[in-house]
């Protein structure tokens, strides 16, 4: 499965994608080699995406004041059944990731979006997945990479997962050093509660 494919499933809850464009950035002490960054194009019907973040959000710094109070508004106003069909609605697009021998590597409230001309208009829409720069297929030939992301971000990993050494591929799937479905099922399990939460808080660190 690509995430190209026109015939994809409709409960994958994955954007039409256009293709990869590659950048690069130097890298080492005196920039003698490079990164090279792969960048998914998506392709939208409305310019206008709000992240699961900023939904379960009361407020958001660095957003303007017009938004805050959007997000507010919608905080409120999302019936409890709704965030539980939402919740459903990840985990059957999880679910299909999986089904079709993938790993999603980075599930968080940012790489979850909602697309909609208002905060309102995007609460009563289905959720799209994104954020597949680390995703892999889950096969013990397939290289894992390093997990180089904000510290924020390990929160919604499993604690075993905070740190991913670089591929060893002598490691079976789901051992020391390779990251497996189960890590994908916990990040998701981390998002659930903060859904039903009547405040949003940003889970705390492990250790």
């Amino acid at each position: 499965m690509r995430l190209q494919h026109e015939k994809k499933p409709d409960q994958l809850r994955t954007l039409p994608c256009c293709g990869v464009a590659n950048s690069y950035s130097s890298a080492g002490a005196g920039g003698e080699w490079f990164v090279t960054n792969y960048n998914i194009v998506y392709t939208i019907e409305t310019p206008t995406v709000f992240t699961l973040r900023e939904l379960l959000s009361q407020s958001h710094s660095n957003r303007s004041e017009m938004k805050e109070r959007k997000i507010r508004g919608a905080r409120t106003g999302i019936a409890l059944g709704r965030r539980f069909f939402i919740g459903q609605t990840l985990a059957s697009a999880v679910m299909c990731l999986h089904l079709a021998g993938r790993l999603h590597k980075a599930i968080r409230s940012e790489n979850i979006l909602f697309f909609g001309d208002n905060m309102a208009d995007a609460g009563t829409t289905l959720p799209y997945l994104v954020g597949f720069g680390y995703s892999r297929p889950d096969a013990p030939d397939e290289r894992n990479e390093d997990i180089v992301d904000k510290d924020e971000c390990v929160y919604y990993r499993h604690p075993d997962a905070h740190f991913v050494p670089v591929a060893d591929l002598q490691q079976p799937l789901g051992g020391a050093g390779r990251y497996s479905k189960i890590y994908d099922i916990y990040s998701l399990g981390v998002i659930g509660p903060r859904m039903m939460m009547k405040e949003s808080k940003e889970p705390k660190a492990f250790g």
